[in-house]
């Protein structure tokens, strides 16, 4: 499904998050670019659901998979992930543009991940 050099990272950086670990899909920046969501209320909503699967799971630590590029409302997410160490989230060489390499790097540690989001 993946290639080697692509899968051999990922396993190299879920080795490093603290288990169990979720993944998490957070879709703004192409949502918001089409008004099809409300920037305020989208992000409480989600920081909500992440908040309630970390307590049910016992997960200390989560992964996040997302276009969102405002720093302050990735600072309101990291801060209101209470419960855990935070998230990690490796950008792009070329911060906030994307490489496809980078996004099947991340679809492959999602799939290492013991659970996963989609909002």
């Amino acid at each position: 499904l993946f290639s080697e050099t692509v899968w051999d990272q990922a396993v190299a950086f879920a080795k490093t998050l603290p288990r169990p670990f979720v993944a998490m899909h957070i879709r703004r920046g192409d949502q918001l670019a089409k008004g099809l969501v409300d920037p305020h209320r989208s992000l409480e909503k989600a920081a909500e659901l992440l908040n309630r699967v970390v307590l049910r799971t016992g997960s200390k630590a989560v992964f996040l998979m997302t276009d969102m590029q405002n720093r302050n409302d990735l600072a309101r997410l990291n801060a209101s992930l209470r419960h855990t160490r935070g998230f990690r989230r490796i950008p792009s060489q070329r911060l906030w543009q994307r490489e496809v390499q980078d996004m099947f790097w991340e679809m492959a540690v999602a799939t290492l991940a013991d659970y996963f989001v989609s909002s």
